[in-house]
């Protein structure tokens, strides 16, 4: 299994064309359209700072970005 694992969405919505997000790994990352918003330690924390950085703006989902899987480790 190659593939990187997808971001599980917290929102609730059907399956979302989502941006990469590799470089968030381990955290929860609020989206606005397209974008990251907001980045936290917990789905509240992302949701904060993305109203903070984009008040006027709605937050299409709050997603939890897993750490890859590394070869050769088992959890």
């Amino acid at each position: 299994m190659a593939d990187s694992p997808q971001p599980s969405v917290s929102s609730g919505l059907p399956s979302l064309p989502l941006p990469d997000l590799s470089a968030y790994a381990g955290c929860w990352v609020a989206l606005v359209g397209e974008e990251v918003a907001g980045v936290g330690a917990t789905a509240e924390a992302a949701q904060l700072a993305a109203r903070r950085s984009r008040p006027r703006e709605r937050i299409r989902a709050t997603v939890w970005v897993p750490e890859p899987d590394l070869p050769g480790v088992s959890p």
